[in-house]
């Protein structure tokens, strides 16, 4: 049986800007199966891009594509047929769509803002427009940013990853980022992207220095949608964007994100071009799996320690973050601090944190009570959580941690009788899971030391 069919690694990939290669697996229930023999074929509106014949051979990894010049923003049907040393065949199918490939297929152009210097909150790049009376067949939208980037399409989110475009060399290249939208679409529409000033602009290294990339963060986008009468229409990026904030005041990596649901917005005018000549380089497709939620947990247990905290303990030390459902507040505002331990005494530890804050904080009224939010631009290494502004008998199942990482395919699993050992798989599956936020972390920290980021 043909099985486990991919395209560049991936399942029915969109946004692709290299040539493919494809891989499969083969499985039966005769003993000794081996593939003698395959055959792809990659189709295109019906007509035939590529036809490898009959190859005589088992490679059944990373076969390249080796047919016509792919084109942009198309999709591509692909066949792929193998026989086995038994005289059996199967077939399976997939497919894929192509990107951008080239930078000059960008109808978009790239924009930042006049926000003041001194100003914290999130800037949010604003577009409203209008489809037309014909039926969609498909629409896009093609995203990156300096700095880390969320998009909303009608107050929906667009997509499930975090933190991107992800932590590149952005000097030598950025990602970029396809979403499919056409579920999301109505008659009158508004997108709305807010932009974190992430590893591009933010706090980082181990003395906390800004502005590692650039001094302003800006964002590129271009919405593409196509008509079943073939026509297409383009929305990119440009000054007649409005630029706003919203109700992420303050948003740091290493600082945490204040969200203020009390604040007004505060209104920028339009949007400004933004000189990316020497700040960035190549815009490349996305090349690695996004982050995303991979897992989430209750509380395993509520305390309250002899300093009168209040903790949650989740059991698990994770990289990621917290989603609340907002309970009723007795203080302020609601502050959740991260913790990878308790001190010997129980009480909440976060010294190890050193300058690192790791706390989010929500500011709301009784009207936003039961809303459920999460932070959108940092994350956090924690197991525990000490929470501020809230009675402690504030139900537990309002909280539940989010592990947060690089969406890796787990190639395996290990037990065995001998808890120790199995605890040790568990924490070195953990430990991957924790230290691969788009790249590895402990990477990352050396390439940091050395301020040569050129291998990412």
């Amino acid at each position: 049986m043909l099985k486990d069919l991919k395209v560049e690694y991936r399942k029915n990939p969109i946004g692709l800007d290299v040539s493919p290669r494809f891989s499969w697996k083969l499985s039966g229930e005769l003993k000794d199966t081996i593939q003698e023999s395959y055959q792809i074929q990659v189709i295109k509106d019906g007509k035939m891009s590529w036809d490898s014949g009959r190859v005589q051979s088992d490679q059944s990894i990373l076969v390249p594509y080796a047919g016509k010049a792919l084109e942009p923003m198309a999709e591509y049907l692909v066949k792929v047929n193998v026989w086995d040393n038994h005289g059996q065949m199967d077939d399976a199918a997939a497919a894929f769509e192509t990107g951008l490939m080239t930078e000059d297929n960008w109808k978009a152009k790239w924009i930042t803002h006049r926000l003041p210097a001194d100003e914290t909150a999130c800037p949010v790049f604003v577009k409203r427009f209008h489809i037309k009376e014909e039926k969609i067949k498909q629409a896009r939208i093609y995203a990156t940013s300096c700095g880390t980037y969320e998009m909303a399409l009608n107050a929906n989110k667009v997509g499930d990853m975090f933190m991107a475009p992800g932590w590149t060399s952005y000097h030598h290249r950025l990602q970029y980022q396809t979403y499919d939208i056409t579920s999301l679409l109505q008659k009158e529409n508004e997108i709305a992207l807010t932009v974190g000033n992430g590893w591009y602009k933010g706090y980082l290294g181990f003395v906390n220095e800004l502005d590692h990339y650039g001094s302003q963060t800006a964002i590129l986008a271009m919405i593409r949608l196509e008509y079943e009468d073939g026509s297409v229409d383009y929305f990119g990026t440009d000054t007649d964007w409005e630029v706003t904030t919203g109700v992420i005041i303050s948003s740091e990596i290493y600082l945490g994100e204040t969200q203020d649901y009390t604040a007004k917005q505060k209104r920028y005018g339009n949007a400004v071009l933004f000189q990316k000549e020497g700040t960035i380089g190549a815009i490349v497709a996305q090349e690695a799996e996004p982050v995303r939620i991979t897992k989430r947990f209750p509380v395993k247990e509520k305390i309250v320690t002899p300093k009168g905290e209040l903790v949650l303990d989740f059991g698990q030390n994770m990289a990621g973050f917290v989603e609340i459902k907002l309970p009723k507040l007795t203080g302020e505002k609601l502050v959740v601090r991260h913790g990878e331990t308790l001190d010997k005494e129980g009480n909440f530890y976060d010294e190890n944190l050193r300058s690192a804050v790791s706390a989010d904080t929500y500011i709301y009224n009784d009207d936003e009570e039961d809303k459920v939010v999460i932070p959108h631009f940092t994350f956090h290494g924690f197991r525990y959580i000490c929470i501020e502004g809230v009675d402690e008998n504030v139900a537990a199942d309002r909280f539940s941690a989010c592990a947060l990482h690089t969406d890796m395919e787990e190639a395996g699993t290990f037990t065995c009788d001998n808890m120790l050992v199995n605890q040790l798989q568990s924490n070195i599956t953990w430990g991957e899971r924790s230290n691969f936020l788009d790249i590895p972390t402990e990477k990352r920290m050396e390439l940091q030391r050395r301020k040569d980021y050129r291998g990412y």
